[in-house]
């Protein structure tokens, strides 16, 4: 996972290195956005799994890796959103503040379904 995260963040380098937003049309805005969507995921859940080995050493790594997995995809899944809200100029507190709580309610969902 660490590697996968190290070659989307060099993808996502060589995204805003090479490709013109004004001349590469919607093309040049998914490759930023999908390269900068795996580094993060990537990025957030290795580290959080390292924080939960660190924290929880007696819980099993694969449910470990799991929750970090979903939790980096809700944090990947607002900050992307908010960065494409705000490039399309519609991000305002208020717009922001549903975000998150629209992300809480599906963390809380995930919760409430967990095993007992």
């Amino acid at each position: 996972m660490g590697v996968a995260s190290a070659v989307a963040w060099i993808a996502w380098l060589v995204v805003v290195n090479a490709i013109d937003p004004t001349r590469s049309g919607l093309l040049g805005f998914i490759l930023f956005y999908g390269s900068l969507a795996s580094a993060l995921l990537g990025t957030l859940s290795v580290a959080g799994v390292l924080i939960r080995i660190w924290l929880k050493k007696d819980e099993i790594l694969v449910r470990m890796s799991a929750r970090s997995f979903r939790q980096a995809l809700l944090l990947t899944v607002l900050f992307i959103g908010g960065l494409v809200l705000s490039g399309l100029g519609l991000l305002r507190w208020w717009t922001l503040v549903l975000f998150i709580l629209i992300v809480s309610i599906f963390e809380m969902i995930f919760l409430s379904l967990k095993k007992k």
